[in-house]
């Protein structure tokens, strides 16, 4: 699915569920740590799953044409979301179907390729309100208002990449065609890149307003996001510290 609206699924999905009675999402109380749930955690067989209708951004035109292009025809699609809770941690699970699976490309030998914003993979976003306290002053559901923040949890779908620990080593993100290593050492070299890539792609942000997102880098939040793709379907699952 390569357009964008649907690529984000549903940037503030908890809060425009809940404006409507019918699309309300129960959270079951579990006893379990939820701390790390993914989508396939046994505690989903007892959830309980809401239809929510996820309708693409239009308000805004984006300065990409390419992006305006592919999202000119965008129209709603159906998602189910069920929630589960303790007394330390709530988590989602989002399940959409699409036809097709597509993930971002990463170039090793560029390390800042799997940033692009020129392609549009695969992924979901969520996201809550900072302060939830006056119903009556939510932030818009779309990334949030001035002086209303929120924090937007991204999952996208992405090949493998090669900075696992943020600092920027790059002995590992080197084109295996340019390190001069040939045969056994050359093995070695892709066994180390493979196992210190990952293909977990989340990042959380702050934003008050369309294109305000600011990364969230100081290990203040502790989400925990994965995303799978089966049988034409997309699962994805969330879980972050209620008091956050």
């Amino acid at each position: 699915m390569k357009k964008v609206a649907n690529t984000l699924i549903a940037a503030g999905m908890a809060a425009a569920s809940l404006m409507a009675a019918d699309a309300a999402i129960t959270a079951v109380k579990v006893d379990t740590d939820i701390s790390k749930v993914s989508y396939n955690s046994a505690i989903w067989k007892d959830a309980k799953f809401s239809e929510i209708v996820l309708y693409p951004q239009t308000t805004i035109k984006f300065n990409d044409k390419k992006a305006n292009e592919v999202n000119a025809a965008n129209k709603g699609i159906k998602a189910e979301v069920s929630a589960v809770y303790n007394s330390k941690n709530i988590a989602f699970m989002i399940k959409w179907p699409d036809a097709t699976m597509n993930i971002q490309a990463y170039d090793p030998s560029k390390p800042r390729s799997s940033f692009k914003t020129d392609q549009y993979p695969d992924g979901f976003a969520v996201q809550f309100a900072s302060d939830p306290s006056d119903a009556a002053k939510l932030p818009y559901i779309g990334m949030g208002s001035p002086g209303r923040p929120v924090v937007v949890h991204l999952q996208k779908a992405v090949k493998g990449f090669y900075e696992p620990n943020g600092y920027g080593d790059v002995a590992t993100q080197v084109n295996r065609n340019q390190t001069n290593l040939f045969s056994e050492d050359l093995k070695n070299f892709d066994n180390k890149v493979k196992m210190v890539g990952s293909n977990d792609y989340e990042r959380s942000f702050v934003s008050e307003g369309f294109r305000s997102m600011t990364e969230i880098k100081d290990n203040s939040n502790n989400s925990y996001s994965r995303l799978s793709y089966k049988n034409s379907r997309w699962t994805g699952t969330i879980s972050r510290p209620i008091a956050d």
